[in-house]
């Protein structure tokens, strides 16, 4: 819920419907966010 902005159970539940490949799609777009970051500030 942090990573996504949720701010309450049931609404986190709501939207986290995804698929094995979104999940590893997302995971090195979230580390390249991270790292720039990291980076910049």
């Amino acid at each position: 819920m942090k990573m996504t902005g949720h701010k309450t159970d049931s609404v986190f539940r709501r939207y986290d419907i995804v698929s094995e490949g979104d999940l590893r799609d997302a995971a090195p777009k979230l580390d390249a966010g991270f790292a720039a970051k990291s980076l910049a500030g």
